[in-house]
């Protein structure tokens, strides 16, 4: 299983979002769809020449491993969700999020 970062990706001219991902290609791949969704479509290949993407350091509980309604999960840092809890399965990449009483261990 590999690690989970937070990256941060920069958009020229839009600024910067963190993402948590197992690798920079994934945070970007994350940050494009965000991007279209609210700027509009635009190519892949303009996309990754308009951003830039840079590791940054892990906030507390990042990373931290917990249990998810009885499954084993790691903790992620997620912006704008701060009731409830960010997670990866430990098979997949995508970001979800439980109420803190489904999630044992970690800080809550």
């Amino acid at each position: 299983m590999k690690s989970i970062g937070v990256y941060s990706v920069r958009v020229e001219g839009y600024g910067s979002a963190q993402y948590a991902a197992r690798s920079p290609a994934k945070a970007r791949a994350r940050a494009w769809r965000d991007f279209c969704e609210i700027i509009g479509a635009i190519p892949f290949a303009d996309f990754l020449r308009r951003s830039l993407v840079r590791r940054v350091p892990n906030p507390p509980g990042h990373g931290d491993r917990i249990m998810v309604l009885g499954s084993p999960a790691t903790r992620v840092f997620s912006e704008g969700h701060d009731h409830y809890v960010s997670f990866m399965r430990d098979d997949g990449d995508v970001v979800l999020f439980a109420h803190p009483a489904d999630v044992e261990g970690g800080a809550q």
